[in-house]
């Protein structure tokens, strides 16, 4: 299913693994099959690396925009989670997606920057307002990187920080878990970042957003200004990313259907822990993280969705459908039947059932939007 975006990601990763590599990204992301733990542990870990998994992410997330949109399914707005910013800003026409598969490129290898101690970062599970007391009660300096729901905080700083705050929630019962990244991202120690990340947006076309983009740092939608907006998500490495703002503000301009476009469902369930009993759907599109096949994924997701009352052409997952043989005798109506246009049979007495082809009454299409 992901396959679509990872030809042009191909090109580009090899561009940029040195001379006389013959690296591709798809061989990391569809490695050969492994016969033993040591050489699947190998493949997970080359995958993960930062410099790799960035342009990963972006490229199996992009095909999966682009499997969607072959079924006309589009969002009104969309929103990112850090390094999903990146896809985010595609998937709304900001720039095209050779930018993406660049600049993912060049933010993978930032962030593996091969510097001195560039500290850590530390998830917290407590309510956001008592750890930001933890941290300003203790003197510890350190952010809170981000804010990912109500009771769920990442917070960043230099590595002896880290490990303090590490023995202070503990003493306070409060959980927490270092997380396996390689410096204090969305923090000041990575504001290195900065001028080259500005220096290659400088060579980027930014053009007119399709749709409304909503920032990490602001949480507001992004500007409409290149120049702007170039400078905005230049310093986003090193801004803390303000998931519950985003959420709390797409909710009010009238967002009711959030969609998870990419690689596992993690931003699903901070959405569900942010809104809560507030009226809301969340979908993702790989809802079972790889434990079942993706088609089923993706015709789960498209079938919700079209219950839900959004635009999606459910008659493209087989438009070549086999045609009848024919019977000898002249048919006096026929209906081809697929699985979008099925409908079980009515119960007895429940009234007549629309005829197999007919569409259902209309329904008011929902706002929707799309995290990555």
């Amino acid at each position: 299913m992901y396959a679509t975006g990872l030809r042009l990601a191909d090109d580009l990763f090899a561009a940029v693994s040195g001379p006389g590599s013959d690296r591709r990204l798809s061989d990391l992301v569809y490695p050969p099959a492994a016969f033993d733990d040591v050489g699947r542990e190998g493949q997970e870990a080359a995958l993960r690396a930062t410099q790799v998994a960035q342009p990963a992410i972006g490229a199996v997330s992009l095909g999966a925009l682009r499997v969607l949109e072959g079924f006309g399914v589009g969002p009104d707005a969309v929103a990112g989670h850090s390094y999903g910013e990146l896809l985010a800003l595609c998937a709304a026409g900001r720039y095209d997606a050779r930018a993406l598969h660049r600049l993912s490129g060049l933010r993978g290898r930032l962030m593996a920057d091969g510097r001195a101690d560039l500290g850590g970062m530390l998830a917290v599970q407590a309510p956001l307002d008592a750890v930001e007391r933890v941290l300003r009660e203790e003197r510890l300096d350190l952010v809170v990187a981000n804010r990912n729901a109500p009771n769920q905080a990442v917070v960043s700083g230099a590595s002896g920080e880290i490990d303090r705050a590490a023995a202070l929630f503990a003493g306070l019962e409060i959980r927490s878990r270092r997380l396996p990244v390689s410096a204090a991202f969305h923090s000041p120690l990575v504001a290195h970042a900065r001028e080259p990340m500005r220096s290659a947006l400088a060579e980027t076309e930014f053009l007119p957003p399709r749709i409304p983009v909503y920032s990490n740092g602001t949480a507001e939608e992004y500007p409409r200004d290149p120049d702007a907006a170039r400078e905005l998500l230049a310093g986003q490495l090193a801004m803390p990313v303000e998931f519950v703002r985003i959420v709390e503000n797409m909710h009010g301009a009238g967002i009711r259907t959030f969609f998870e476009v990419g690689p596992g469902a993690r931003l699903s369930s901070l959405i569900g822990a942010i809104l809560r009993d507030r009226p809301h759907e969340v979908l993702s599109l790989d809802a079972s993280s790889g434990k079942r096949s993706g088609m089923a994924d993706l015709g789960a997701a498209l079938a919700r969705l079209a219950a839900l009352g959004h635009p999606v052409d459910l008659a493209r997952w087989d438009p070549a459908a086999p045609a009848a043989e024919p019977s000898g005798g002249k048919a006096a109506f026929t209906v081809e039947l697929s699985g979008a246009n099925y409908r079980k049979p009515a119960a007895p007495g429940a009234g007549p059932s629309p005829a197999p082809g007919v569409p259902a009454p209309p329904v008011p299409a929902p706002r929707a939007a799309g995290t990555a």
